[in-house]
């Protein structure tokens, strides 16, 4: 329903297929809703770690990020600042938790040009983020939040992998005939 209720760009996703996580605020924004920001949070269920090699985990999923921010100044629907400048920064990030403790951010985009964590559009990548996994934890939780939106564009992600080990080889041309 998401490509097909206005695809506004979102069919460039051809990583995603079939059942998509997608956190919208742009299609928030179009029903009723309290003066706020969009703000979803994603907690992915507890992973058994039993034998996995410090630091070789390797998180791998496919992304669409489309950013926008500071552009929603409407008072009636979203909070401001001062003088009533929009303060919407379409902010998407990723956690992990080792064995219940803190999590810890690996990884952010949001939506403001030229700032430390501007991410341009991506609507069909595949991230890799080594976790950094210490010595000993015996479980993980992954986090996917996106975060001060207002009537702003998407964050998608599709097939989440948890691996650990060395990356796998890749192959990046047919190998030639041996025969």
């Amino acid at each position: 329903w998401w490509v097909a209720k206005d695809d506004q760009t979102r069919g460039q996703f051809a990583l995603g297929q079939n059942i998509v996580a997608t956190a919208d605020p742009d299609e928030w924004d179009d029903t009723a809703h309290a003066v706020s920001l969009f703000n979803s949070f994603l907690k992915m269920p507890e992973v058994p770690l039993a034998g996995v090699a410090a630091n070789t985990l390797v998180l791998k999923f496919a992304s669409s990020w489309r950013p926008e921010g500071f552009d929603d100044a409407n008072t009636s629907k979203f909070p401001v600042g001062p003088g009533d400048v929009a303060i919407n920064n379409q902010t998407a990030i990723v956690r992990v938790s080792f064995d219940g403790g803190a999590p810890v951010e690996v990884l952010r985009y949001d939506s403001k040009d030229g700032g430390p964590y501007f991410k341009p559009d991506a609507q069909n990548e595949q991230i890799t983020l080594p976790l950094n996994n210490p010595a000993g934890a015996t479980k993980v939780v992954v986090y996917f939040d996106m975060v001060e939106a207002a009537n702003d564009w998407w964050w998608a992600i599709d097939n989440v992998v948890l691996d650990a080990g060395a990356t796998p080889p890749l192959i990046s041309q047919h190998p030639a005939n041996v025969e």
